[in-house]
């Protein structure tokens, strides 16, 4: 009973409000069809692969290395590699929000123009 807590607790607070709420508001931000789903999987997967590789590093340096000071040389790496990585990815999307956006502000343009010039059977006069 208290596993099942425990991974009703995980659920709740860790999917449903971190990656839940990003995931969902890049999709909507570009519009696209689709749900969360397979990218919540794909987060979680990475997260555990992650946690496994840290225990296998540190079961495979020397000794004398301490679990105290193992994480801290790995916050420091991985803070260093996680800003890179989120200040690329930011550039990114705010290219690709700028190219969406550019292209619905064509394709009104595009809808203006042939609306313009669309002309009904009634309204034509022959004489």
């Amino acid at each position: 009973m208290l596993s099942y807590q425990i991974l009703l607790t995980y659920c709740l607070l860790k999917c449903s409000n971190s990656n839940a709420i990003f995931f969902e508001r890049m999709i909507a931000t570009y519009k696209m069809k689709s749900n969360i789903g397979f990218v919540m999987y794909l987060a979680d997967a990475i997260g555990y692969l992650g946690s496994f590789f840290v225990l296998l590093n540190k079961e495979l340096l020397p000794n004398s290395v301490t679990w105290g000071s193992y994480f801290i040389q790995l916050v420091f790496f991985t803070s260093i590699i996680g800003g890179g990585l989120s200040l690329l990815s930011l550039y990114y999307f705010v290219r690709k929000k700028d190219a969406v956006d550019k292209k619905e502000a064509v394709d009104k343009m595009e809808q203006e123009t042939v609306k313009s010039w669309c002309v009904k059977n009634s309204d034509v006069q022959i004489s």
